[in-house]
């Protein structure tokens, strides 16, 4: 659904607020804009979306620089925690790749598929109520030793 250029520019002035560190449903009020409207606004519109990205990330950044100040305040230090806790974890979901958990999952290593086989071969045991059936035997040490490189999929 397109919007009239109104519809736009109330979302264009949630967007900066948003950017000056005001919070979603508020800023929307404002403006007298539904917050449902913003989000079909924003969705619709590429560079729109893209503005609301970095409005966040620019919260995010203020947020950031609000936990210092929390921090150096005389109040009551579980409230200072609470406050620096409901802080960094904004940050976190709207900045991610700077305030977020950095996870690292790159493995690395090689997998030898000689060795493999042969620790195979050695538990194999046949039992009694099985048939063996005459079949060429090739022995590890005949084996390639050609090793397979594991490539981080993640850089």
């Amino acid at each position: 659904m397109a919007y009239g250029k109104e519809s736009v520019e109330k979302a264009r002035k949630v967007i900066q607020a948003i950017s000056e560190g005001g919070m979603l449903k508020p800023a929307c009020a404002e403006v007298k804009m539904g917050v449902r409207t913003f989000a079909e606004v924003v969705a619709g519109d590429s560079e729109m979306a893209l503005l609301y990205r970095r409005a966040q990330e620019c919260r995010a950044d203020l947020d950031a620089d609000e936990i210092v100040d929390i921090s150096e305040r005389d109040i009551d230090p579980q409230r200072a925690r609470n406050m620096i806790d409901a802080r960094k974890w904004r940050a976190s979901k709207q900045h991610a790749r700077v305030y977020g958990d950095r996870i690292d999952l790159n493995v690395q290593g090689t997998v030898n598929i000689a060795e493999t086989l042969s620790m195979a071969r050695a538990r194999l045991v046949p039992r009694a109520d099985q048939q063996v059936m005459d079949a060429e035997v090739i022995e590890p040490d005949t084996l390639s030793t050609a090793e397979v490189k594991v490539d981080d999929i993640f850089s």
